[in-house]
């Protein structure tokens, strides 16, 4: 299915197949495990709608797109060719799809030799096409500098084509590939590998046996949320064997979002039919699990998800393959669902899925690699087995158990037990550290960076250093939801950019200033955020995160230059990149750097555009009169259009209260170093490095005129978190008006009606709530507790220097943010769609005893009163009851009783 990006394709798309807001909506005992990126795009396109196993196949094939709705994939890169060609298979003919890069020529002037990977996707046999994986060849064979071709095979699905049909078409397919295609793409067949996702994952685990069975050399299996076991679980009709199926998993995921249970038992139904013949008890191909031998299989690479029920048979078949003396890698996504793999786009678990993909793959792009290098692919490109994991997930790294049950599903009718196989630790104890797109296990290569403390192994792949690596042990608090705030390690690489020009007119060699000038760039442009883990709850001067961003800005410079990570030659992290800094002046810099552009690009708009769509509410209800209300008691008229320009009046000074917070943000502390002194710089250092922020920025920074002040106080910060706690105490009284005034539909004011954008209770039917009011005033709420936060943290400046810093910016930041989506989500959501309700306004209106005020001058206040307390008392309306107490003549109450005169002073006569 081709992704659908659209926001308006998919509401469309959405109700078609709304069922009621709990219909395969995530268990809440399950939600809190899930990483938060997906439950928020799971809850926004996927609950309340059917999955596409739960409508029948042949409504689903006649329009896949209504049901199939495909999300959070990464666009692949542009490569050199895409062709498709028919491959011949028993009883028809199916498509292969080639991605082809740009050929690549050897000394002589020939086009080299390539590698060939043979992809089959996933959709359990049933459903997916070649648009599955189109984005992820795209992108597997862009990444491997011209050396790999990727076919994708396109076999036939069940049910139309039952089982062995599909294991059939993707064996057919290699060999096809293999033996009549390997001269005519330039692909050397002794260098392939196979690969799939899920269905596609069980295909190429068949494969691989089939080619160790053959004697074809198959020099990678590459296995994610693999189905390896098709028996054990379920009964001869397809049904899940809840009792005595041996995987854990299945009974705790059972009620998982993307593949539930009963959708794996659907697959299983129309993959083998119902019941599923006799015979297949003894084929090992349809639960590769139970193939007989596991020896000399190609190098593997297996991926799992923690919230798939499919995650302990494919752990078990990892070990299984470990046991037979093949190399294995086998990685569990934390937090993950089954579908991670074509999240890419949205989750770090798809991403880090991709690139672990790429570095096995690069052996096969060596026509030089012995097969016993291949052999030994997994331990060179993953790690030998001591290299130790990263400090801040080696306490959650997956050990292999010796093997603890029999599994009591017999594999045929000759009592054959199930082969026992090791299981995993459990991940779901209180001790396990969640760490959303992360993999369970790190296993990626490391080297050796230095620091005062001495040497620490550092990932391979990795820009950062020592200190930061250090400091992900040391500060292992909330990882990774609580990392330092993309604006800030933004506002670092702007810092270090311009500080590099600036260090270039003050003896910093151009060569290396040039260098550091292009990494820090790329830092600035978001291009290495990958390389920033470490979280707010550091020291409180922000010294880990300034040299983390040195040592990523040092090491990528040398990258550029040509030399070794880790080497600090020819770009050193202190001495070139830290060049007349110090983390007390650098950290407040980038702290004012984020807030300024945060403020000015992503508050601002957002409160300029909600105030703009309130201002179009008060024109349009400029007529209507509707009763006022003090002390939420009825008061005097005024119109709906006043009501609401109180709004805007509101937001106006909000406005001018966040544009007058900014100038105080634009000085800059830099070139304060250590206590303010400017120790170890230039004079016209500080005046330079404002210079060039403003010109990298394109919005006016200054130097600050007392270094002093701004390291070791930080009111400018207290004074923007005090604009937004004004903000948000405004928002809060609008957004709670509203909802009051749409409250009901029969019971309440009911003034106003809110736009219907989702069902409203799990319980009582028809009910539709006022979520966008709740939303925004909890956001509210949440960012005056940043406040107080922020305000404690500005009291925190002990003599020369605050150490509360990373707090007071990630809270001033996340106000920032959660605003602005608030403002934004309130604005589209809500007030574009807002209606007055003019009945109901026009009944309140005239049923209100609080008209009686304008009697006043004309009856005394007295006489007034005792009209009003009459008509309460006896139910009558104020006509009535100053006709029963003889106040006026009716011809007078009708003269002076108008609300439409009720709305403004009078002229003085």
């Amino acid at each position: 299915m081709p992704a659908l990006n659209d926001e308006k394709t998919l509401r469309e798309l959405r109700p078609r197949v709304l069922l009621q807001p709990l219909h395969n909506s995530i268990p809440s005992e399950l939600l809190p495990r899930f990483d938060p990126v997906y439950v928020e795009h799971y809850n926004k396109y996927n609950a309340g709608r059917l999955h596409t196993h739960e409508v029948p196949i042949e409504e689903f094939r006649k329009n896949p797109a209504k049901y199939a709705i495909v999300y959070g994939r990464a666009q692949g890169p542009d490569i050199f060719r895409i062709t498709e060609q028919k491959c011949p298979v028993e009883g028809g003919e199916i498509t292969i799809r080639i991605f082809e890069p740009a050929p690549k020529l050897d000394e002589h002037g020939k086009a080299k030799k390539r590698a060939a990977y043979v992809n089959f996707h996933g959709g359990g046999w049933v459903f997916g096409d070649l648009s599955v994986d189109h984005d992820f060849c795209k992108t597997l064979v862009d990444g491997l500098d011209g050396q790999l071709v990727a076919f994708d095979v396109d076999y036939r699905l069940a049910p139309e084509h039952k089982y062995p049909i599909p294991v059939d078409d993707c064996w057919a397919a290699f060999n096809w590939i293999r033996s009549q295609k390997a001269e005519e793409f330039n692909v050397d067949p002794d260098r392939m590998a196979v690969g799939g996702c899920s269905a596609g994952g069980h295909l190429s685990a068949v494969v691989a046996h089939l080619c160790r069975n053959a004697g074809i050399p198959l020099r990678l299996q590459v296995l994610n949320v693999p189905v390896c076991d098709l028996h054990s679980g379920y009964t001869p009709d397809g049904d899940f064997d809840r009792e005595n199926c041996p995987y854990e998993s299945y009974r705790e995921m059972e009620f998982t979002a993307a593949l539930p249970v009963a959708r794996m038992a659907y697959f299983h139904r129309h993959f083998l039919g119902v019941p599923r013949p006799a015979r297949s008890e003894e084929d090992w191909k349809i639960s590769p699990m139970f193939a007989p031998d596991f020896s000399g299989l190609a190098p593997a690479l297996v991926f799992t998800a923690e919230m798939d029920p499919l995650r302990d048979e494919g752990e078990g078949y990892a070990a299984k393959l470990k046991a037979a003396g093949c190399r294995v890698e086998m990685m569990r996504m934390a937090g993950a669902p089954h579908t991670f793999a074509m999240l890419d786009g949205i989750m770090e678990s798809g991403r880090i899925y991709i690139e672990k993909n790429q570095k096995p793959v690069v052996m096969l792009t060596s026509a030089h690699t012995s097969r016993a290098a291949v052999r030994s692919m997994a331990s060179l490109t993953h790690a030998a087995s001591r290299a130790s994991a990263s400090p801040a997930v080696a306490r959650t790294a997956v050990a292999f158990t010796p093997a603890s049950f029999s599994c009591r599903r017999l594999l045929s009718s000759n009592s054959r037990p199930v082969q026992q196989f090791p299981r995993l630790q459990s991940l779901t104890s209180t001790s396990s550290k969640r760490a959303f797109g992360t993999t369970v296990k790190m296993s990626s290569a490391t080297r050796i960076e230095t620091d005062a403390f001495g040497e620490i192994e550092v990932p391979a792949d990795k820009y950062w250093g020592a200190q930061t690596q250090r400091s992900l042990g040391n500060f292992d608090i909330n990882q990774p939801q609580d990392r330092m705030p993309e604006p800030v390690v933004k506002a670092f690489g702007i810092l270090k950019g311009a500080a590099a020009e600036v260090n270039m007119k003050f003896g910093l060699d151009p060569k290396i200033g040039e260098a550091i000038k292009q990494a820090a760039a790329e830092v600035a442009e978001g291009k290495l955020m990958d390389h920033f883990p470490l979280v707010v709850w550091q020291t409180g001067s922000g010294t880990q995160s300034n040299m983390n961003s040195n040592e990523v800005i040092s090491n990528r410079a040398i990258e550029i230059l040509g030399g070794e990570k880790g080497s600090k030659k020819p770009v050193h992290p202190n001495d070139h990149v830290n060049m007349s800094a110090s983390s007390n002046d650098s950290f407040p810099t980038a702290m004012h750097i984020a807030a300024v552009l945060e403020l000015e690009n992503t508050l601002l708009p957002s409160l300029r555009s909600l105030r703009n769509a309130l201002q179009v509410k008060v024109e349009k209800f400029d007529k209507i009169i509707k009763i006022g209300r003090t002390h939420l008691q009825d008061a005097t008229p005024l119109t709906l259009g006043q009501e609401f320009s109180g709004y805007v009046a509101q937001l106006d000074r909000n406005i001018e209260r966040v544009e007058t917070s900014i100038p105080h943000l634009r000085y800059l502390a830099q070139g304060g170093t250590a206590v303010g002194t400017g120790l170890n710089t230039f004079k016209g250092f500080d005046e330079a490095i404002a210079a060039e922020v403003t010109k990298l920025t394109g919005t006016e920074f200054k130097t600050a005129p007392n270094k002093f002040e701004v390291l070791a106080a930080h009111d400018s910060i207290v004074e923007a978190s005090g604009a937004l706690n004004t903000l948000a105490c405004s928002l809060f009284k609008i957004a709670q008006d509203i909802r009051y005034l749409g409250s009901g539909p029969r019971c309440g004011l009911g003034e106003l009606v809110l736009p219907e954008n989702e069902p409203g209770s799990s319980i009582m039917p028809g009910k539709v709530n006022p979520t966008q009011c709740e939303s925004l005033t909890m956001v509210c709420s949440q960012v005056m507790g940043n406040h107080v936060a922020a305000t404690v943290g500005g009291m925190n400046g002990q003599f020369e220097l605050n150490v509360f810093k990373p707090l007071m910016i990630r809270n001033l930041l996340h106000s920032v943010r959660i605003l602005a989506d608030g403002m934004t989500s309130f604005e589209k959501n809500l007030v574009h769609g807002l209606e007055a309700n003019e009945p109901r306004i026009n009944s309140l209106l005239h049923e209100s005893l609080m008209l009686v005020t304008c009697l006043n001058p004309v009856i005394g206040y007295d006489m007034a009163s005792k009209v009003a307390k009459n008509a309460h008392k006896k139910g009558l309306t104020l006509k009535q009851s100053a006709m029963e107490l003889k106040a006026l003549s009716e011809e007078d109450f009708d003269k002076h009783v108008r609300p439409e005169l009720m709305l403004s002073p009078k002229e003085k006569k």
